[in-house]
C-alpha cells in the first residue's frame, strides 16, 4: 500500500488507506508498519489532519481496530517471528 509522510507528526511517519478495504497503513518513526482493518474513511480523514495524529492515533486508533504488525523483529528461540493479528 503507498503511504504519504505525516509531516506534522513525531510519532507517525507515514499513513496509507485503501477505502474498498477499509484498511488503515500505519508506518510509525520507529520503523514498525500495522495494519488496521475495518477503518471507516472519516477515521483515516481526521487522522491525517489532526493537529497531533500521534495524540488521535492513541485515542481514536489503537485500541478500537484489529491490527496486524507487518514487519516485527523475529522472536528469539520459541517467539513468533511474522507478524500476528491482534484484536481489539
Amino acid at each position: 500500500m503507498e503511504r504519504t509522510a505525516l509531516e506534522t507528526s513525531g510519532n507517525i511517519a507515514s499513513v496509507g488507506y485503501d477505502a474498498a478495504s477499509q484498511t488503515l497503513e500505519i508506518e510509525f518513526s520507529s520503523g514498525g508498519i500495522y495494519s488496521y482493518a475495518a477503518v471507516p474513511p472519516e477515521i483515516h480523514d481526521k487522522l491525517i489532519h489532526a493537529d497531533s495524529p500521534g495524540r488521535y492515533f492513541a485515542v481514536y486508533i489503537r485500541s478500537c481496530y484489529e491490527y496486524t504488525h507487518l514487519n516485527p523483529k523475529p522472536k528469539k528461540e520459541g517467539g513468533h517471528a511474522e507478524g500476528s493479528v491482534q484484536s481489539k
